[in-house]
């Protein structure tokens, strides 16, 4: 783990025991307390030869986006996923709706999942919940 007081970013990478890179990993350090990070940058995966395994990019936000690859043994692509276009399309249908919707707080509570008549204490509650139920820019959902 390489981390540097007042870097924002924090690198992960493991190794086989014959001293190539197994894995590297690049976070965004968002509380350097509490070292609460987001995925960014790339994502890679190795095969013990040393030739990538796999490959994932994340933005700024710790979404996906650009090209997630994985490769054979020999480096021939076995798949790959295009996320430029499906999230560019997400992120205009989800923005166009921007204004749209007039509810008060507690049917925007009932909505996520709060029992009837409970409000969230904080902000972070919020968040936390949406993310699990909603989270309508995420690839994966």
């Amino acid at each position: 783990v390489h981390f540097a007081l007042g870097q924002p970013y924090l690198s992960r990478k493991h190794f086989y025991e014959n001293q190539r890179m197994k894995s590297e990993k690049l976070f965004f350090v968002e509380d350097e307390r509490t070292m609460k990070c987001r995925k960014a940058g790339h994502w890679r995966d190795y095969y013990d030869g040393g030739q990538i395994k796999s490959e994932i990019q994340y933005d700024a936000n710790g979404m996906r986006c650009g090209f997630c690859k994985r490769y054979g043994v020999d480096g021939a692509q076995e798949w790959v996923k295009d996320y430029t276009k499906e999230y560019s399309d997400r992120i205009v249908e989800f923005n166009s709706k921007r204004g749209n919707l007039a509810i008060d707080a507690e049917d925007a509570a009932r909505l996520l999942g709060f029992p009837e008549g409970a409000l969230p204490k904080d902000r972070a509650e919020v968040d936390r919940i949406y993310r699990r139920k909603c989270a309508p820019l995420h690839p994966d959902k």
